[in-house]
């Protein structure tokens, strides 16, 4: 890791925790709150983050791809959480999730830059082939680029469902002060986490397919046993049966909210677990 990408990496840090200072002062203060300067700050945050990972794909070992191994593709999520954030923030009034948002996108860019910078990028870490990845270097562009964004969609329509959960609580028991205020409206958060689902939904489908697609091309037999593949299989699963509820039944509220933290486990445990596990020929990402 060069001196450049760590000038880049330490203004985004600085601007995602000073954006994230400023949400949770928002979520918990009393005073007017700087939407649009904030909002500013955490763009220019974004930009370096982007600036970052285009150094790192161009100075990296070997791939021109920042997701070699899983510290590279945890700061490639944290990108991803951001731009979806910044994207549908103004659209659904979900300011007050940027408390959780930012602070989660801190601590993925900044584990990820000091392990890179404490050990460098071992390629032998991935058990994917390197010849074979700077070959099809597209195909799996794509396939990351599409399963992390959607990965991002659904983590902020958890959000979106925990706020409601939160919410609906709050009028339970008429307390409607203090963080009750700053949390969106019940039928704000509910109508929010479906759009993200049904946002993030297909993009992740396509990523899996073209994944499939490349597993099956390049593969040795029994691929489709890997643990990162069923598992992906399921959190795709969990998060029909929420969309399918959702349209053919009519569901809401409650028992929607909690399908879609129970989705947001699967994620969790499908991107994070396996990968810290190192189980199967799939673990980098």
């Amino acid at each position: 890791m060069n001196h450049y990408e760590a000038i880049l990496v330490g203004c985004s840090l600085a601007a995602y925790i000073a954006t994230a200072l400023l949400y949770i002062y928002q979520l918990f203060g009393r005073r007017a709150f700087w939407g649009r300067p904030t909002l500013a700050l955490l763009i220019t945050g974004l930009v370096f983050h982007f600036a970052y990972l285009v150094a790192r794909g161009i100075f990296g070992p070997g791939l021109k791809l920042p997701i070699a191994n899983v510290f590279e593709t945890l700061s490639f999520s944290a990108w991803c959480l951001v731009l979806v954030f910044v994207l549908v923030e103004s659209r659904w009034r979900l300011t007050a999730l940027g408390a959780i948002i930012l602070p989660l996108a801190f601590a993925g860019l900044a584990v990820s830059f000091f392990a890179l910078h404490r050990e460098s990028m071992d390629t032998s870490s991935a058990n994917l082939n390197l010849a074979w990845l700077k070959e099809h270097q597209a195909l799996l562009g794509v396939h990351v680029t599409l399963v992390l964004m959607g990965y991002a969609a659904f983590m902020l329509a958890s959000c979106a469902a925990l706020a409601y959960l939160l919410q609906n609580a709050f009028l339970k028991s008429k307390r409607l002060q203090g963080l009750s205020r700053q949390l969106p409206p019940v039928q704000v958060s509910d109508e929010a986490a479906y759009r993200l689902t049904a946002l993030g939904f297909p993009i992740f489908t396509l990523g899996l397919v073209i994944g499939v697609i490349w597993a099956y091309s390049t593969q040795p037999k029994g691929w489709a046993l890997d643990p990162k593949i069923i598992l992906s299989g399921v959190t795709w699963l969990v998060f029909v049966i929420y969309l399918h509820a959702r349209m053919a039944s009519g569901w809401k509220g409650r028992k929607a909210a909690a399908l879609l933290l129970a989705g947001f486990c699967c994620t969790v445990i499908t991107y994070v677990l396996v990968g810290l596990l190192k189980v199967g020929w799939h673990r980098f990402l």
